[in-house]
């Protein structure tokens, strides 16, 4: 009886390779997609962060005349009420002439909230001691008690406040 040659080692150098170069594309795909989530983040915090002045709370009732009475969940979770009390009018009038800087709300994982455009295109009284409330719909419950928010108007942002 004589002996048959078998391919069996070049089926398993074959599978062998196969999962190698296999191994080596899941590798190749994994750093590049890796090398792509951070240039995302890289670009996306640049963009948010160009041009937009943070100022505290403090600094805004100094150089605005605005103070920042509430930030509230209402209305079973469906508004956001924003309360400002104007301690300056004349300051404040130097914000909240120009309608594009009428206050939106920025969450900490980058909703933003506009109020309605009926409201924000009343005019406003300057007066000392008025009184500015807005509603913002609270689109699929984004914001909740205790998450930081941080108000807007145009460039001009308030550190980030936790609602009520």
């Amino acid at each position: 009886m004589q002996a048959q040659k078998t391919q069996r080692n070049m089926v398993v150098n074959n599978l062998t390779q196969r999962l190698i170069a296999v191994a080596i594309i899941m590798l190749f795909l994994f750093v590049i997609g890796l090398y792509i989530n951070n240039a995302v983040k890289a670009y996306l915090s640049q963009a948010r962060s160009s041009g937009i002045t943070t100022i505290s709370q403090a600094d805004l009732e100094k150089k605005y005349g605005l103070d920042v009475n509430l930030v509230a969940v209402t209305a079973a979770g469906g508004m956001i009420d924003l309360r400002l009390q104007m301690t300056d009018g004349e300051k404040a009038k130097a914000l909240l002439a120009d309608q594009a800087n009428f206050p939106v709300l920025r969450t900490a994982n980058g909703v933003v909230l506009h109020t309605t455009p009926e409201l924000s295109s009343q005019p406003i009284n300057f007066e000392n001691s008025n009184p500015i409330i807005a509603l913002y719909p609270n689109s699929h419950k984004s914001v909740n008690r205790g998450d930081p928010v941080t108000i807007a108007f145009g460039n001009l942002q308030v550190e980030a406040t936790l609602v009520k």
